[in-house]
């Protein structure tokens, strides 16, 4: 039996070299975002439940990205296999179209209404007065977010994992080193505290949305739709679609509506 298992060399060589650099990139992430909560945790309690109480935002958006882009995935590797790159950029733009969405509604939440979603959580003024200068500053790269989010998902489904790595992780260095600068007020910058968190991420996210588009066109992947391409759909393409995208989709916002009960319930303990 185990050799049957692990007797396709081929076939672990091509897992290995497409897994290794998705894992590398989330694992920067995650060590980037301890880092970032562990400079924010030097400005006080009320700076971290602001920060992370926002956020929530943005985490319920991501996971639901994270479903219409898994969805979609699904599509583009049957097609990648078939090399139909015509489908596979009509599925990138259904992708993008739906994440737009998405990212819309939270950014309209973000920069109109952030003192009451925050007070959904707590009833601490200062954690909602502090909140809503960093959300109403952080929501205004949703929209961006989006189309990372779509564009990187539909090049790790046709093999081109290297390219999101790459620009993902220096984009999270980027904001590390550029959020260091702006909360505590190096090199001759203003300390700007919590706002300063925000206006380095909401750079670092257009940045790496902008040269994450740069290369996609300029190497022209298999994701470099344009509108000439968005044609050919039919009333079957759409039902196959949306039929397996929506429900890893509600699957995965129903998760995370569920996941954020728990801060809800830990804020309105207390702040600390």
């Amino acid at each position: 039996m185990l050799s049957y298992l692990f007797n396709d060399r081929s076939y672990y060589r091509t897992l290995l070299r497409l897994a290794v650099p998705i894992v590398f990139q989330y694992l920067i992430s995650s060590s980037m975002n301890i880092i970032d909560v562990a400079m924010i945790g030097q400005l006080g309690e009320t700076s971290v439940a602001a920060v992370g109480l926002s956020n929530q935002a943005f985490f319920i958006m991501t996971i639901v990205m994270f479903g219409i882009s898994s969805g979609s995935a699904i599509f583009t590797a049957q097609y990648w296999g078939q090399r139909d790159v015509a489908s596979i950029r009509r599925v990138l733009a259904l992708c993008l179209g739906m994440g737009l969405i998405a990212a819309a509604i939270f950014s309209g939440i973000g920069l109109f209404a952030p003192a009451s979603f925050l007070k959904i959580f707590t009833k601490d003024m200062a954690v909602v007065e502090l909140g809503s200068k960093y959300l109403g500053i952080v929501a205004s790269s949703y929209l961006v977010t989006a189309v990372t989010y779509s564009y990187s998902a539909v090049l790790r489904s046709t093999e081109e994992v290297r390219l999101p790595m790459v620009i993902s992780s220096s984009a999270i260095l980027f904001k590390t080193f550029l959020s260091y600068v702006l909360i505590f007020g190096h090199f001759g910058l203003p300390q700007m505290g919590v706002e300063g968190a925000a206006i380095g991420t909401v750079i670092a996210r257009y940045l790496e949305a902008i040269v994450l588009l740069i290369l996609n066109y300029k190497r022209k992947t298999p994701a470099a739709v344009k509108l000439t391409d968005l044609h050919g759909y039919t009333r079957e393409f759409f039902r196959r679609f949306f039929r397996t995208v929506l429900p890893v989709t509600f699957n995965e916002f129903a998760w995370s509506t569920g996941v954020t009960v728990y801060p809800i319930v830990y804020a309105h303990i207390s702040t600390e």
